[in-house]
């Protein structure tokens, strides 16, 4: 059995944990409302170029162009990884990871050369130990996400598209779906799809540019915006996943806190009794 000074240390130790538990949570909570004021602050722009595919739909030869149309033959994709720069987020990391490895095990991309750029440390980490290839690697894109990071990943996903290096391009992200819970997304970014756009009437504008041209700018503007968006949900969704991670570890050390309370203060009650059966053994055998 423990004594008490053992339990005393256990009791300080899971002091000390739940001190760093408690600000971590309050930290993560702080972080969360600077992300969600900037997701705020986005939305008008996100929204607006969310819109860019339907008013591409209006011109006669968006069907044409390799942004919309694809290749053919699919023989090389590339996955742009979205994870945290840190742990301690419960399965955040783990169940993006995860839901990026189910997919390209898929039967359509089981013989597709995938290449990974990579934002977040733990992402990178993980490929690493795989021995995937990762073509890119951008730091602190979530911790920190900006306009700036979010325009040369967008920029460097087209031009590998562009180039033929990737006959698609692909994003594995996390998003925040409720107050302390978040799920991964799949999708795909390039080539865009325009099935469900719907014509809304005629486009009444003057296009002076080629439109091959105007497309091109446009997709270009429409995929640095995804990226942004992308990147700051994921902020969202792993502060609130680390809050969550550790409020249950808060009460985890509560718990515990409170359990080895009751055990020291038995443990000390025992050592009380068998001193006073000493002393009243002692007296009975002076009297004897």
């Amino acid at each position: 059995m423990p004594t008490i000074k053992e339990y005393q240390q256990k009791i300080a130790s899971l002091g000390n944990t739940r001190k760093i538990t408690g600000s971590m949570k309050m930290i993560s909570s702080i972080k969360l409302q600077k992300m969600t004021k900037l997701r705020e602050t986005a939305k008008p722009f996100v929204d607006t170029c969310a819109e860019l595919p339907a008013v591409l739909s209006h011109l006669g030869e968006q069907e044409e162009s390799l942004f919309f149309k694809g290749r053919e033959i699919l023989k090389q994709v590339h996955m742009l990884l979205v994870t945290g720069d840190r742990g301690m987020c419960g399965r955040y990391n783990k169940n993006t990871i995860r839901a990026m490895m189910y997919h390209l095990s898929s039967d359509q991309l089981r013989n597709t050369e995938v290449t990974f750029s990579v934002a977040g440390i733990k992402g990178y980490g993980y490929l690493n130990r795989h021995e995937k290839k990762v073509d890119a690697f951008y730091k602190e894109a979530v911790s920190l996400p900006s306009w700036s990071i979010a325009k040369t990943i967008g920029e460097e996903l087209v031009e590998r598209f562009k180039s033929g290096k990737a006959d698609e391009i692909w994003v594995t992200a996390s998003r925040k779906v409720g107050a302390f819970s978040e799920e991964p997304e799949v999708k795909r970014l390039l080539p865009v799809d325009l099935a469900g756009v719907k014509e809304d009437g005629h486009l009444d504008c003057l296009i002076e540019e080629p439109i091959g041209v105007l497309i091109e700018r446009t997709v270009r503007l429409y995929l640095q915006c995804s990226v942004y968006n992308i990147l700051i949900q994921s902020a969202i969704a792993e502060h609130a996943a680390r809050m969550s991670a550790m409020d249950n570890a808060s009460n985890n050390c509560d718990r515990l806190l409170g359990q080895y309370t009751q055990l020291r203060n038995r443990a000390r009650q025992a050592v009380i009794t068998t001193e006073l059966n000493e002393i009243v053994t002692g007296k009975e055998a002076l009297e004897a």
